[in-house]
C-alpha cells in the first residue's frame, strides 16, 4: 500500500475513533477501544496485500524509501532524488 494511501486510511479511522469515543460518556468507554483500532489498522496495511499489477515495483520503492535514511554512502542531494523517483515508483499507476 503506498504512504499517502495508509496516511489516509489512518487519518479517517483515527478521526472516526476519536468522534465515536467522543459520543458516548466517559463511563460507558472501552477503555481498549482505540487499542483494539489502532492495531486492526496497522494489521490491515502490513498484512494486505498490493494489487498484483506493478506489486513487487510498489513494493519495492516503498521498502527502499523506507530505509533510505540509513544509506550513509548518498550524499543529501542523492537521497532527495532518489526519494523522489521512489515516491512516483510508488505510487499506483493511473488508469
Amino acid at each position: 500500500m503506498p504512504v499517502e494511501r495508509a496516511v489516509a486510511l489512518i487519518h479517517a479511522v483515527g478521526v472516526g475513533a476519536v468522534t465515536t469515543l467522543l459520543a458516548i460518556p466517559e463511563e460507558e468507554r472501552d477503555p481498549q477501544l482505540s487499542s483494539v483500532i489502532r492495531d486492526s489498522v496497522i494489521a490491515f496495511i502490513i498484512t494486505n496485500p498490493p494489487d498484483q499489477d506493478q506489486a513487487d515495483l510498489v513494493s519495492l520503492a516503498v521498502g527502499l524509501r523506507a530505509h533510505l535514511g540509513s544509506a550513509e554512502v548518498l550524499t543529501p542531494g542523492e537521497c532527495l532524488l532518489l526519494n523522489e523517483l521512489l515516491d512516483r515508483l510508488a505510487k499506483p499507476p493511473k488508469d
